[in-house]
Formats: structure tokens, C-alpha cells, sequence
């Protein structure tokens, strides 16, 4: 309701030489302040039978909200039946003039019958207060004026003659002011009236059946704007059943003209009190948002510019990009340093001889960044030096941490060295407590149901087996629930795939352990394609470098990897070498399965004498439960390779080209990976269900560390090129 006239449609019909022409307007509003423009566009179109200027005429008299005697009636049939040829000519309009025909004969009686109700009331007001002795003779006064004015009132009414206006007191009619006293020379009435021009017959019939035309929403509007509809309850009828109601529109609107192009009317509307709620983002980083009232359509349009201004200001991008670069867990709001922390730190742990500041702490989300020179031969001495100062401080030592990394918002001057293209290293303060924020219920039922998914998943690896489906047959047939000889069956491939998500995790907490950093225990996603989707292993306390992340993340997915790779073989070999009636109670796995990856699905082929790839591959294939497990493993431990995001890729991406340069990674590997599910390259879902899983649960990069200054070694980018191979060779369909 805040804009109520989004576009309006008229539609205007004018007869000239026994030839209907039909004149369509089309007006698009585009700003509230626009709304008296629209009035003089529908009141030039609506009222008059030609497009030229108003002309009053003296044959009728009408005034807004008043009504009309049987004089007039007897003059509206006479003319009626001088224009009955006209009237033939516009048949579809016909019903319409003879409802303004009985809206006069109405509205006269109505006229009558309220002035009468009117005095009646003032008299019995005045002989109470005539018998009230402690009336004020002001009180008579003012009755006695009040009759006299509606007497006046009454008697044009009866003569024809234009109704004056009653108004506190007053009375305008055709001869001039009439006042509770006579008027004194050379001053001016009480209260000026308006008086109204007469609006023809013809003019009339014309803009109520233009009125009757316009879309229902529009007829609504003006009837609202003139008084005679406010939305909820109604003043009279609603203007869209009930044409009595529609002349009285269109009567008000020509009484009003004048005020209504002045746009006076519409400013009342716009200023309108809407009392809306509205929540107001946090621009301090903090994010929560906050709730403001607005009680106008004026103050609802300047908290959008300032809203506006605001998120196009320097400082609210600069807000706005440094959160994209730490994860929400670095700005909880209940553990956040405060200015005076950050300036103890600054003069009580930082000095001249380990990180000379050259500014003041500068606010950010979640902390204060601190811009200075380290004055140290490396930066793991100076990072070890202002550690220990710190852990000397009780004041701040279990209050705050540090990070050495680069400016995550660099200004406008010219990096000094090459190096610093990406920003020149700064000191983040941020809080002790830099936990992601866990649902340890959440995270327990999602693995728990996850493991169910493993079981379910072994017993289904049986379903296309014959032998093993005659035997359950038999059992259902005859009654016996005792599934006790399927369980051996079942349970290696349970324990199969469990080992390699163990090697992950062992290779995880191994590293973790190493870099002395802590970590949450890991959970399970379930998918309905494979075993499981992935394992998420989230970070506790920041590790001290790059080398350290990167560490932790490539044991995982590599050791699980070449566990997966190991169970893959084993069990090719075991199937090959096995009798023929234990083949025959293999389980099995689809070969659109086996060919959603290149590596794991050449592999197979080759061992197996092209059962995958060759003319004569079946539907589905019998494998033993280790090589079904280690296929399997090898396409979830690559996909946790994929550079997004707070998965083991995109740990790995950042520590590689920074922070920086995971968000080009990241973008890059989306972009691939739903391509290749648009384009029919996962037919089995893998690819695009896993992108879809870390758009919501994955997408923050990872908590910074100590360090992020130091690059890593040669040794480590080698490791990092031959994950993205595996990853490539792994993830790549057959097609």
C-alpha cells in the first residue's frame, strides 16, 4: 500500500458524426509525488466530452455530498427528452444517465430529509437549554445561529437555487456571505467557502460512464481520496457495485478540482502512517540485525536512500569484504575485544624491537587490525616473541589472540615490494575464542543416520545378485524372518568403507596433533548415491601457519585415498581368484556407478576383462565387498579435495594461493561443477549434490592462522599439484 497506483488504464469513448472513437491512456507512476499530475490527467480525460478545457453550464448545479430536489428531476426529464436521439446512439451508456437521472431525484430527497433531521435536533437542543438554568447564554447564541443557518439552507434548497456551504458558523451562497452578524465594510468573511461551476447533464453521464470503465483498483483510489472509501470499512458502498456511489465520486472529484491538482490531498496520503516494522542490517559486522519503526511513507522512503547510501559507502564494502575473508566464528559478538584491549595490546605486547605500530587499532568485524613494520629477522621469531609477551599478560592472554597476515583490505597507496601486491602484513586482534559455533545433537543424529545409510547401502549391493534374492525370496515365501545368513555378507563392506573414513581421520588428527591445534570430532553426510557424501572435520584453534593447515588438510583425503586405492585392488584380485560359486554371491555395483570416474572405472575394466567398458558389460557388475568399498572411498576422499570453501580443497587452496586466491578457486570449481551437471557429465548425481551440500554448510573460508605471511615450500605446491590430478583423474566421468 505503500505505492497504490502502479499503473492505470483509462479509457475514454467520444462520439462525433454517429462515429465512436475509443481514446485509451496508459499512465505508469513512478514515484508517489507523481499522484496530483495523475488526477489532472484522469479529470481532464474523465469529465469533459472533448479534449479541450472545462467549460461550466448553467443548466444543472450539482455540490459535492449534496443531493437534488424534484425541480431539478422535472429539468433532467425534460432534457432527457430532448436528447433521445442521442441517447439511442450510446446504448451502452443508457443505464448509466438514467441512474443519474435517479441519483438526483435521490440526493434532493436525501438533501431535504437531513436538513429537516438537522433542525428538529437544533430545536429540541434549544428548548433544553432554554430550561437548563445553568446554560450559558453563548450556548443559545450559537443554536439560534446555527437554525438560522440551516433555514437559509433549506430555502435554496426549495428554490433551486446553488446550497451554500455551512461551515462552523458560516454560509456562502450565490449573493455574497451570510455570517452569524452582518458583514462590517472592509472585512472579510469568517471562513472562506469555494464556491462550485455547474456541471452539465451531458458531462456528467460521460465521466461517471468513463469512471465505470476504469480498472477496479483505480475506482477505489479516487473513491479513498475523496472520503467516500477508506479499505477497510466503507464510508458508503464500494464504488465498484453501486453506480450512486460513482456519481458521488465523480461529483467530488469535479467539486475538488482544484485542490486535487494542487496535489494536496496526496501529500496527506503519502504521509500516511504505515507503522512498519523494519529490520535494519547490522553494518558493524556484528550480525545482528536491528529493528527500527517507521510510521510513514516519507520516512519508509528516506530509510531506503540512507539504507542505500550506506551499503554503497567505502567503509561498508570495506565492512562487507573483510567478512567474506573470516568465517562468522571470528565475530561472536559476546567474546569480541574491545578498543581498550586492543590498545593494551598494542603498547603493553607489541614494542620497537619485535612489531613497531604505526597507527592505531582500526576497526573491523570481529576485531582491530593494527598496521606496523616487524623489526625481526624472520616472522616465526617475531611471531614466538610478541606470543610470549602476551602470554605474560593475564589481562589479555585468555581474552584475545593474534594473527600475522596480510592487510585484508589494502588502501589506495602503491605496495612497497612485489610481494605485498595483496596487501602488506598487519596484526589481527581478534577473540580467544574463535570456535565454529556446533549443534552437538545435530551433529550426532546426522552421523548416526549416516551410518545407517552405510548399512543400507551394503545390504542393497546384494540386490542384483540372483542367488541371493531367490534365497530371500524363499525366506519371505515360507515365513522365516531369520536373515542371520546375510548378515556375514553384509558386514564387510560396512567395515570395508569404514576403514577408509577411519585413515582419513587418523591422517587428520595425526597432523592436528603435530601442529598442536585442536579440532571437532568429525561428522558424517549422508548421501543416496554413495556410502556416505563426505566427512566434515571442523577447526577449533587456529593452527600456527600455512604449513600446518595445508598439512592437516592433505593427510586426511590422501590417506583415505590410498587406503581406498589398496581395498580397490585387493578386491579385484579376490574376485578374480575366487570359485564360481562364491562369485555367483558377490555383490554388485552399478556400471553407471563404476563410470562416473575415470581412474577408479579403468581400473576395474582392466582387472576384469573390460566388463566396464567392453561390448558384452552387463548392467551391473559382482565385486568383492573390498573393491566395492574401495571404489567408493576414492571418489569421496577426492571430492573432499575440491577447492571450496572450509573443506580439506579448499584448506588446501588456501594455504596455496592465499585468501585471496581461494575465492578465484572456489568460483572456478563451481562453475565446473554444476557445467558438468547442466551439461550431463554426473549422470549420477555426485558432483552437483556434493556443490550443493558445501553452498550451504561450506562455503566460509577457514579461521585464519598465526602465520599467514610465510609461504609454503617447494616440496608442499609439488603435493598440491598431484592432489589436483588425483582429483581431476578421480572425479572425471567415463563418457
Amino acid at each position: 500500500s505503500l505505492f497504490p497506483i502502479p499503473f492505470i488504464i483509462i479509457t475514454s469513448h467520444h462520439t462525433n458524426n454517429n462515429h465512436i472513437t475509443h481514446i485509451t491512456l496508459i499512465i505508469i507512476i513512478m514515484h508517489v509525488t507523481d499522484y496530483h499530475k495523475l488526477l489532472c490527467s484522469i479529470l481532464t480525460i474523465l469529465l469533459p466530452t472533448n479534449m479541450k478545457a472545462f467549460a461550466p453550464s448553467k443548466s444543472s448545479s450539482f455540490h459535492h455530498m449534496n443531493h437534488m430536489n424534484h425541480h431539478i428531476l422535472h429539468s433532467s426529464s425534460s432534457s432527457n427528452s430532448n436528447n433521445n436521439n442521442n441517447i439511442n446512439n450510446k446504448d451502452s451508456a443508457q443505464s448509466f444517465m438514467a441512474q443519474a437521472q435517479q441519483v438526483k431525484l435521490e440526493a434532493k430527497a436525501m438533501e431535504l430529509e437531513l436538513t429537516m433531521d438537522q433542525i428538529n435536533k437544533l430545536e429540541q437542543k434549544m428548548k433544553f437549554a432554554q430550561r437548563n438554568n445553568e446554560a450559558a447564554s453563548v450556548a443559545v447564541e450559537d443554536l439560534e445561529r446555527d437554525m438560522k443557518l440551516l433555514e437559509l439552507k433549506l430555502e435554496a434548497i426549495e428554490n433551486g437555487e446553488k446550497v451554500p456551504a455551512v461551515s462552523n458558523g458560516n454560509v456562502s451562497n450565490n449573493n455574497g456571505n451570510i455570517n452569524g452578524n452582518k458583514m462590517e465594510d472592509g472585512q472579510g468573511p469568517a471562513t472562506s467557502s469555494v464556491t462550485t461551476s455547474a456541471l452539465s447533464e451531458d458531462r456528467l453521464e460521460s465521466a461517471i460512464l468513463s469512471f465505470r470503465q476504469l480498472p477496479p483498483y483505480m475506482r477505489r483510489r479516487l473513491a479513498e481520496i475523496v472520503g467516500l472509501y477508506d479499505g477497510d470499512a466503507l464510508t458508503n458502498v464500494d464504488p465498484d457495485d453501486d453506480p450512486f456511489v460513482a456519481a458521488q465520486v465523480v461529483l467530488a472529484l469535479y467539486e475538488n478540482r482544484v485542490e486535487l491538482a494542487s496535489g494536496s490531498p496526496f501529500e496527506e496520503q503519502r504521509k500516511k502512517r504505515v507503522q512498519i516494522q523494519v529490520q535494519k542490517p547490522s553494518m558493524d559486522g556484528s550480525g545482528r540485525p536491528q529493528l527500527i519503526e517507521v510510521n510513514s511513507t516519507d520516512e519508509l522512503l528516506s530509510y531506503l536512500n540512507e539504507i542505500e547510501s550506506e551499503m554503497n559507502s567505502d567503509e561498508s564494502r570495506r565492512e562487507r569484504f573483510i567478512s567474506s575473508m573470516y568465517p562468522e566464528a571470528t565475530r561472536k559478538d559476546e567474546f569480541e575485544p574491545s578498543e581498550e584491549q586492543a590498545l593494551e595490546f598494542m603498547e603493553s605486547v607489541l614494542s620497537t624491537k619485535t612489531f613497531s605500530p604505526k597507527s592505531k587499532p582500526e576497526k573491523i568485524p570481529g576485531g582491530y587490525l593494527i598496521r606496523g613494520t616487524n623489526v625481526m629477522s624472520s616472522n616465526e621469531k617475531m611471531i614466538s616473541s610478541v606470543q610470549e609477551q602476551l602470554d605474560n599478560n593475564s589481562n589479555l592472554s585468555d581474552k584475545i589472540q593474534f594473527h600475522y597476515l596480510r592487510d585484508p583490505y589494502p588502501g589506495e597507496e602503491e605496495p612497497v615490494e612485489f610481494e605485498d601486491i595483496w596487501g602488506e602484513p598487519v596484526m589481527l586482534v581478534l577473540a580467544k575464542d574463535v570456535s565454529p559455533e556446533r549443534n552437538q545433537f545435530v551433529a550426532t543424529l546426522t552421523t548416526l543416520i549416516s551410518l545407517a545409510c552405510i548399512g543400507i547401502f551394503s545390504v542393497e549391493a546384494f540386490s542384483a545378485t540372483p542367488d541371493v534374492m531367490s534365497h530371500l525370496q524363499a525366506s519371505y515365501d515360507s515365513g522365516d524372518s531369520d536373515l542371520s545368513w546375510l548378515t556375514p555378507r553384509v558386514i564387510p563392506i560396512f567395515f570395508y568403507f569404514l576403514a577408509t573414513q577411519l585413515a582419513h581421520e587418523i591422517g587428520h588428527q595425526l597432523f592436528a596433533l603435530k601442529g598442536k591445534f585442536k579440532t571437532c570430532a568429525p561428522t558424517f553426510i549422508p548421501s543416496p548415491t554413495l556410502p556416505l557424501l563426505t566427512a566434515v572435520t571442523k577447526i577449533r584453534t587456529p593452527p600456527k601457519s600455512y604449513r600446518d593447515l595445508f598439512d592437516f588438510a592433505l593427510a586426511g583425503p590422501l590417506s583415505g585415498f590410498f587406503v581406498s586405492i589398496g581395498l580397490l585392488l585387493f578386491g579385484l584380485v579376490q574376485t578374480n581368484t575366487i570359485d564360481a560359486a562364491s562369485y555367483d554371491l558377490l555383490p554388485t555395483l552399478p556400471v553407471d556407478l563404476i563410470k562416473a570416474s575415470s581412474l577408479g572405472g579403468n581400473i576395474i575394466d582392466a582387472l576384469t576383462s573390460n566388463q566396464v567398458l567392453g561390448s558384452m558389460a552387463a548392467k551391473d557388475l559382482p565385486l568383492h565387498p573390498a573393491a566395492i568399498a574401495g571404489f567408493c572411498g576414492m571418489i569421496i576422499n577426492a571430492l573432499c579435495l575440491l577447492p571450496i570453501g572450509q573443506s580439506d580443497g579448499g584448506r588446501i587452496a588456501t594455504a596455496v594461493f592465499g585468501r585471496n586466491g581461494i575465492v578465484l578457486a572456489q568460483a572456478f570449481t563451481y562453475f565446473a561443477v554444476f557445467g558438468a551437471a547442466i551439461f550431463g557429465y554426473d549422470e549420477a548425481n555426485i558432483l552437483g549434490l556434493y556443490a550443493l551440500f558445501s553452498v550451504f554448510a561450506q562455503r566460509e573460508l577457514e579461521v585464519p592462522c598465526v602465520n599467514e605471511i610465510d609461504d609454503l615450500d617447494l616440496g608442499r605446491s609439488f603435493l598440491a599439484i598431484f592432489g589436483s590430478v588425483v582429483v581431476a583423474l578421480t572425479l572425471i566421468p567415463i563418457k
